[in-house]
């Protein structure tokens, strides 16, 4: 091994196990803040907590500590970035194994690259790990940065790395996304199962004008929820939430006994509701003597719904 090589791996290995043990920091930080089941509101995505909590640059976890793990999966008993893993380094690992970190899964360990394959196809021998990369110069303009903790070459590994259009960094594959929890989006929207804000709420304060109620199942603005949200001419909440006079006939009086498919209350629905004397024609749920000229006895022409 060539000097500048063995000093770039040994830099590797340090700056790997400075990210071990800071990941673990901030694992334990974000359980506290966070909660495992019991989360703060802004562990949420599309309006729905995170049911395991959150972590900055992940999203929605399965873990917050090794623990979580070791007490449901045991062969997955480390918890790196938000999820239960074999190994977070080769001393987890047994003998002649190494720990990818591409997918923290032991392996055989490398000689060379002749041992590694597509998606890791470098050998650090100071690990026996296949990599992706080993340095920034091992990655394509589209992904230059080589990440030390996954061993891939990434759009980014912070959110500085990231650009306004997406400025959420994704530590989890190395890319920039438009948000990864609801609290990465301004006021009014949520962050989508696409990674991108939405228009959403939470609550009713994100909600206003003619949809002040915000329904949380679906985290969308609605006019109502229930007739208690409605009052004057249109007393009932309708079944796409929005206030309407009616739902079903009984809600109508006599004068418009039946409710239209929009809720309006009407006087007929089709022709065969009319049973006034002169009045035959249902058009736009009013009786009527006529529609159009063919309504009409012959030579008389239909105008403003009489024939003349």
């Amino acid at each position: 091994m060539n000097k500048h090589l063995g000093t770039s791996i040994l830099a590797r290995s340090w700056r790997s196990l400075l990210a071990g043990a800071l990941a673990t920091a901030v694992s334990a930080l974000l359980a506290a803040s966070c909660g495992h089941g019991g989360g703060l509101g802004s562990c949420s995505v599309a309006g729905q907590q995170c049911t395991d909590g959150c972590m900055s640059g992940v999203g929605c976890t399965e873990c917050q500590s090794d623990g979580d793990c070791q007490s449901t999966q045991p062969g997955a008993p480390f918890c790196v970035l938000g999820g239960c893993v074999a190994c977070r380094s080769s001393g987890d690992c047994a003998v002649g194994q190494a720990c990818e970190l591409r997918d923290h899964q032991c392996a055989a360990k490398c000689a060379s690259a002749a041992d590694c394959s597509f998606g890791a196809p470098l050998c650090d021998t100071s690990s026996g790990a296949c990599a992706g990369c080993e340095s920034n110069t091992d990655c394509p303009a589209s992904a230059p940065i080589c990440d030390p903790d996954r061993g891939q070459c990434s759009e980014c590994t912070s959110n500085g790395d990231c650009g306004a259009a997406a400025p959420a960094c994704d530590l989890t594959v190395g890319v920039c996304r438009g948000c990864l929890i609801d609290q990465d989006c301004q006021a009014g929207f949520l962050c989508g199962h696409d990674s991108q804000c939405q228009a959403g709420c939470k609550t009713n304060a994100d909600c206003g004008g003619d949809r002040p109620t915000c329904d949380t199942s679906t985290a969308a603005c609605v006019g109502c929820l229930s007739n208690t949200d409605c009052a004057g001419a249109t007393p009932i909440c309708g079944s796409m939430g929005s206030c309407v006079q009616c739902a079903a006939n009984g809600d109508c009086g006599a004068a418009a006994p039946l409710c239209d498919p929009h809720g309006v209350c009407a006087e007929c629905l089709v022709s065969t509701d009319c049973k006034a004397a002169g009045l035959p024609i249902c058009d736009n749920d009013v009786c009527v003597q006529c529609a159009s000229s063919g309504d009409c006895p012959a030579g008389m022409k239909c105008h403003q719904h009489v024939c003349q």
